[in-house]
């Protein structure tokens, strides 16, 4: 690696997330561009764990990640090893996160490189894992989907605040709105 980057070790296996798919690459630039320094990110539909291992060497100070696929979640572990990195990677869904009780107890980025379809009943509560003014950053979705995606996603109190793309793929950044406080007069 040069100009700062680094290299994850990662064995070509039959998990998705060995970091070279278009949808993966997207990601990984939408997290490399967010300030990660003393964050919690969150990786959902994390496969390998790779992008979780990447925010862990970017600077955040923990990385959750989970996958849906147990060959994913048996898969992350020794990736894990190899790189020397340590995000606490399961199998299962969002439901298995506690709800967090206070907007600190919230991940400050979100990593969501996931097909949309397979993640479409589980959106809200992903979203509501991200703290206010927290960045969701999306991959997984083609070119052709990209506006109901972003319109989903605003509807759950996010607003778009960038996008890459990549041959039919695109990546698109999100920031959560702050949650209004009520005021009693």
């Amino acid at each position: 690696a040069s100009g700062g980057r680094f290299v994850l070790a990662i064995p070509a296996r039959t998990a998705f997330g060995v970091g070279s798919h278009e949808s993966t690459r997207l990601a990984y630039e939408l997290l490399e561009a967010t300030p990660l320094a003393g964050k919690r990110v969150l990786d959902v539909g994390c496969g390998s764990g790779i992008l979780a291992r990447a925010a862990l060497l970017l600077g955040a100070r923990a990385a959750v990640g989970f996958d849906f696929d147990p060959a994913a979640g048996l898969l992350a572990g020794p990736y894990a090893r190899h790189n020397g990195l340590a995000p606490a990677i399961f199998t299962g869904t969002v439901a298995a996160l506690a709800p967090p009780a206070t907007d600190a107890a919230r991940f400050e980025v979100v990593v969501l490189n996931v097909l949309p379809h397979e993640i479409a009943a589980e959106l809200e509560q992903v979203i509501a894992q991200l703290a206010s003014g927290g960045n969701l950053l999306v991959s997984g979705v083609l070119v052709s989907e990209a506006e109901a995606v972003r319109s989903a996603i605003e509807r759950l109190g996010c607003d778009l605040a960038g996008q890459v793309a990549a041959g039919e793929w695109v990546g698109l950044r999100f920031s959560r709105r702050p949650e209004l406080a009520t005021v009693l007069g």
